[in-house]
């Protein structure tokens, strides 16, 4: 909700809207091959999240030598997925860097913001994400997997207002998917709390405590 908000409000109607292609490039991605030379590790749509990066979904697969060498990501890198079920397809974030020779599959769609700050782009791809706009538009005869193009994203015009007020939406968005996260971590052990206390009474009961 907080995503989806700032690229709803009439203020986004004030902005000019760019071609994606024009303010970014779109670096390569490679196939995972079973037979690959080397051993890597690759991101999945695991990793990908509008709350940000999560390593967890890292694995391990295999790649040549030098596929692996075009799709190694660096920090800043947006990530779409470009490949997936209708509710994972073109999933997004911004890779903050810290894990060392991630690769990209041909399963990701690389993108380098290069008129734009990062996090703001992918602030806003995530709100296209979010709002079910490439669930309705990726293609594919399959109904379980959908895919979308480099050619979509890079014809997608962005709402694109000044450098300072990109970087305070996105600090302000920052701040408060932070707020966010720590109320779910402590909703989450209010729950296990709530979970152990069928037990724990029965013990009392059992022992004669009560």
């Amino acid at each position: 909700a907080y995503v989806i908000a700032y690229f709803t409000g009439s203020w986004v109607d004030e902005w000019e809207r760019v071609p994606l292609a024009e303010i970014s490039t779109f670096l390569p991605a490679k196939s995972i091959a079973s037979d690959g030379d080397i051993e890597v590790r690759a991101i999945t749509t695991a990793c990908l999240s509008e709350s940000g990066f999560r390593p967890e979904g890292i694995k391990t697969a295999r790649m040549w030598a030098n596929d692996a060498r075009e799709a190694r990501i660096s920090p800043g890198e947006i990530l779409v997925a470009r490949s997936n079920t209708p509710e994972l397809v073109g999933r997004v974030a911004v890779y903050p860097g810290g894990y060392p020779d991630l690769v990209a599959s041909d399963l990701t769609i690389r993108i380098k913001a290069t008129g734009a700050d990062p996090a703001y782009l992918g602030a806003y791809l995530s709100s296209l994400y979010l709002s079910g706009y490439w669930k309705e538009r990726a293609g594919g005869a399959s109904g379980s997997m959908k895919k979308i193009t480099r050619g979509q994203l890079q014809d997608e015009r962005i709402p694109l207002p000044n450098l300072e007020t990109q970087h305070r939406i996105v600090a302000e968005l920052n701040a408060k998917l932070k707020a966010t996260q720590a109320l779910i971590h402590s909703l989450e052990a209010q729950l296990e709390a709530i979970r152990a206390l069928p037990a724990a009474i029965l013990r009392r009961a059992f022992s004669g405590e009560l």
